[in-house]
């Protein structure tokens, strides 16, 4: 396999993850957020083309990426002349013994505060429910208040 197919193979799986996480919805808003087409992000999906290096700027500019997991296949630079040996210079040599880790590079205190976040967006999500709820019963107080006597008795 050669060097840009590896790179498009971590991005996929970074994809995945970021899906898996719920920080993207689908490839369409994965697509939006880079600011691409939807047919770019087909392509480099379906494997008619490898993901153009400007993919993986704008990934690393959104996303919370380590560019060492996106580039751990890639190991020097005399090796990936497709990227211009740039960024295989800057991460060839380093071997990474936990990727997953680099995915979203946090320390523990960071982690804890993406937890508790994202507990607190729960519970957000839960009072919108209720709230929803609360207004429609009173708009349904409302239009009792305010329906012709005729139409309360079900005439």
């Amino acid at each position: 396999m050669d060097d840009r197919k590896k790179v498009t193979r971590r991005f996929i799986e970074v994809y995945e993850h970021l899906k898996d996480s719920h920080l993207v919805k689908d490839k369409n808003s994965f697509a939006k957020t880079l600011g691409i087409s939807n047919s770019a992000i087909t392509n480099v999906f379906s494997g008619a083309r490898d993901v153009p290096l400007g993919h993986l700027i704008q990934l690393f500019k959104f996303f919370p990426v380590d560019a060492r997991f996106v580039f751990q296949d890639v190991m020097k630079a005399s090796q990936n002349e497709s990227y211009g040996g740039v960024i295989s210079g800057l991460y060839g040599d380093i071997i990474l013994k936990e990727p997953e880790k680099l995915i979203y590079p946090t320390n523990s205190e960071e982690r804890q505060q993406i937890s508790d976040l994202r507990k607190e967006l729960a519970d957000c999500k839960q009072q919108k429910e209720v709230l929803l709820g609360k207004i429609e019963a009173y708009r349904d107080s409302i239009r009792l208040r305010t329906e012709p006597p005729d139409m309360k008795e079900g005439a």
